[in-house]
Order: C-alpha cells, then sequence, then structure tokens
C-alpha cells in the first residue's frame, strides 16, 4: 500500500466523524479526547489547539496514494526534538481495510517522519491493554513493550489499562 502523511484539515472532519460508530470506537481511538457523538466543533478544537496551544502536538491525515482518499489519522504529540515523540490517536477509518497490512506502512511512514523532521532519538505509544491487534502490529513495526500503566486514562466506558511501547532510531530499518 501507498500511503502519505499530509497535515490534518477540516475537510477531513465528515469522514472521520462516518468512521466512529459508536462510545466503544470513540474511546478506542481517542481515550477521553473527545465525546460521543464525536462533532465538527469538537474536531475543529482539536486542530486549533494543535496549532495555537499546543505547538508540541502535529496531527496527520492518512492518503492512500493510489484512490487520494482519506483512510486514517495519527497523532505526533509529546514532542521533544532530538529526543522523544509520542504517537497517539492512530486510527484505519475504514473497519474493512483493517487487519490487511495498512499499519505497517502508516508505521513505516510515521516513524520515518518522526525521525527525520523531529530528529528523535526515540517514539513511543500507549495502546488499550485489550487491543492486541493492535499491540501486534506494533510489535511488528519494531516496537518494544515497556509495561502497564494500570487506570491510565478514565474515558465514558470507563477506565483504561494503557500498555506502553516505545521504538528507537536504532530500530528504524533503512
Amino acid at each position: 500500500m501507498n500511503i502519505t502523511l499530509r497535515a490534518f484539515q477540516e475537510s477531513d472532519f465528515d469522514t472521520v466523524i462516518s468512521w466512529i460508530d459508536g462510545p466503544q470506537t470513540l474511546a478506542l481511538w481517542a481515550g477521553a479526547t473527545f465525546t460521543y457523538p464525536l462533532e465538527k466543533e469538537q474536531l475543529q478544537r482539536y486542530l486549533d489547539k494543535a496549532g495555537e496551544c499546543y505547538p508540541w502536538r502535529s496531527l496527520y491525515a492518512v492518503v492512500d496514494q493510489d484512490t487520494e482518499q482519506l483512510m486514517g489519522h495519527i497523532e505526533f504529540s509529546d514532542i521533544w526534538p532530538h529526543l522523544s515523540l509520542r504517537f497517539a490517536r492512530i486510527l484505519i477509518g475504514d473497519p474493512g481495510s483493517r487487519g490487511k497490512g495498512h499499519g505497517q506502512a502508516i508505521l513505516r511512514q510515521a516513524l520515518a517522519l518522526a525521525y527525520a523532521r523531529y530528529n528523535v532519538a526515540r517514539v513511543d505509544l500507549g495502546v488499550k491493554k485489550e487491543n492486541l491487534l493492535a499491540i501486534n502490529c506494533y510489535r511488528k513495526a519494531g516496537f518494544k513493550d515497556i509495561g502497564l500503566w494500570p487506570h491510565a486514562i478514565d474515558t465514558p466506558i470507563g477506565w483504561i489499562d494503557v500498555h506502553w511501547m516505545t521504538h528507537t532510531r536504532e530500530e528504524q530499518k533503512p
């Protein structure tokens, strides 16, 4: 799959909203960042804050280069150039596109961008401990298990235990 990452923008809102079919999907993607039902106003605040209040946060749309269709989202947050950053709110939007290896393509692009643009030594992420498909995807991309953060996020569907993982520049394949 040929994918590219570009800046997340207002024209992406309707597509992202169409992917969120309930509070479970929203909490799995965004933790407590948004409330269900997801609305354009919430996404606009999220986009505005990334540029104004949180300069250490960059939002990306994942686009299929062949069809030019929006297929996902990824956030780079807690960016500390020359040190580390964290991947957050990773989503392959279309349920029919999940489980087909697109996650690996997204992670390859995102890791390359993180190491090139921000010159970080490490990329971290947290994932709901029950999300074994995502955990296996991250492991396949070279992320290593760090540990468990019990009751890390209080969401409308209950507390989420977070499985922490990390990827270092040395693990980046050429």
